[in-house]
């Protein structure tokens, strides 16, 4: 027997077969593939939009969450180089030596002259006022100067001939003088004594005539001996006219020595620095044409010139530290800024890069190479560098 309490509760007969029976609604599927697949597109959609209109403010929203300095957002590196960045100005630049470089041209009255001999080679020191070339024209102009100096020689002869003619002359009027003086007296003394005589009867009309023609000639050459004492009577020997038209002939000699030997200086080209030859450009038979005969240079002591981007000018300064930095050079050079132009110019180094501004405006700004930089720098005039200019510490 089993209890009653054990006995299974008794089922209710409804009356409706179970198939009859009424079912609950269920809810329509999310998870259907179509309603999926839509909701997907929409996603991205909306996504795409949020993204592209809000992407930065997020971003920076979602940085300044995590981190509110920000700088949990930027790597250490990128940090680095905006330090840098903000401490140095960069410019494009060249080497050239302190007080650049040097182009000789022809002298002066050159003409068609033409390079007849070289004296010096390139990467030889040379000294201001040395001769570095002869040109063709050379023995041209040394013949003129030997003639100028040949006629000069005979206008100093003839000078010193006008002189001691002079002094001599003046000698010979001061005894002619004396002489046209004694004579005078003997005739006048003749002629009185035969005037005299002629009350009574000694002397004849014709004596008497005759002796007074001696006494006028007398006179008459006294007065010319005396005009000619007159010719040479000068405080100054050089006054006299002989002696001040070989004076100017002396003077119109002289000067065309000194044109002769301008133009004889003008067939040598010589050196007007202390400097080294860098460059020859024109050949022995060769004429000069517009790059000159050669480039000089003085390369004892080296600088660069930068060209500092207008924008940027105002925060260089004399004296702030300079690194140059070139793929031909084995170390970067150092120095400090000497001189910042006054004057806004247009860029002339230009950057290889192609998207790069070719129209920009810069100022020229000249660093003083250090002695060890200088020694490395000497053969390199005219290398383009890149240079940074620290301008965060003066």
């Amino acid at each position: 027997m089993t209890d009653a309490g054990d006995s299974p509760l008794p089922l209710v007969d409804s009356g409706k077969a179970p198939a009859e029976q009424d079912t609950l609604p269920t809810k329509p599927s999310w998870r259907s593939p179509s309603r999926t697949a839509l909701l997907t597109v929409a996603a991205l959609v909306l996504g795409t939009v949020l993204g592209v209109s809000l992407g930065p403010d997020l971003q920076s929203a979602v940085s300044h969450f995590s981190d509110p300095t920000g700088s949990a957002s930027k790597p250490a590196g990128a940090v680095a180089e905006q330090a840098v960045a903000a401490n140095t100005v960069g410019a494009l630049g060249r080497l050239m030596p302190e007080g650049d470089t040097i182009t000789l041209a022809l002298p002066f009255g050159a003409g068609d002259a033409r390079v007849a001999r070289w004296l010096v080679s390139e990467g030889q020191r040379v000294r201001a006022g040395q001769v570095i070339a002869e040109l063709d024209n050379l023995p041209q102009r040394r013949a003129l100067q030997a003639t100028a100096a040949a006629q000069l020689a005979a206008r100093r002869a003839a000078l010193d001939q006008a002189r001691s003619e002079a002094r001599l002359g003046w000698a010979q009027a001061q005894a002619a003088a004396k002489r046209a003086h004694a004579a005078r007296l003997v005739a006048d003394q003749n002629l009185a004594r035969l005037q005299s005589l002629a009350p009574s009867g000694v002397t004849t009309q014709a004596q008497l005539e005759q002796a007074r023609a001696v006494a006028d000639q007398a006179a008459a050459d006294q007065a010319q001996a005396a005009a000619a004492v007159q010719r040479y009577a000068y405080r100054d020997a050089d006054a006299q006219p002989d002696v001040r038209l070989a004076l100017g002939n002396l003077h119109v000699a002289q000067a065309a020595v000194a044109q002769a030997e301008q133009d004889l200086a003008g067939a040598r080209v010589t050196a007007i620095l202390d400097g080294t030859v860098l460059a020859v450009h024109v050949r022995v038979g060769e004429k000069p044409g517009d790059q000159g005969i050669a480039t000089l240079g003085n390369v004892e002591h080296m600088a660069a010139e930068l060209e500092v981007y207008q924008t940027d000018i105002s925060r260089v300064a004399l004296g702030q530290r300079v690194v140059l930095h070139s793929s031909a050079l084995a170390a970067p050079l150092t120095g400090v800024v000497v001189r910042i132009g006054m004057e806004v110019q247009r860029q002339a180094v230009l950057s290889s890069d192609p998207v790069s501004n070719t129209d920009a405006r810069v100022v020229k700004v000249k660093v003083g190479l250090d002695a060890a930089s200088s020694a490395h720098a000497r053969a390199l005039t005219g290398l383009q560098v890149t240079g940074k200019i620290a301008v965060g510490t003066p």
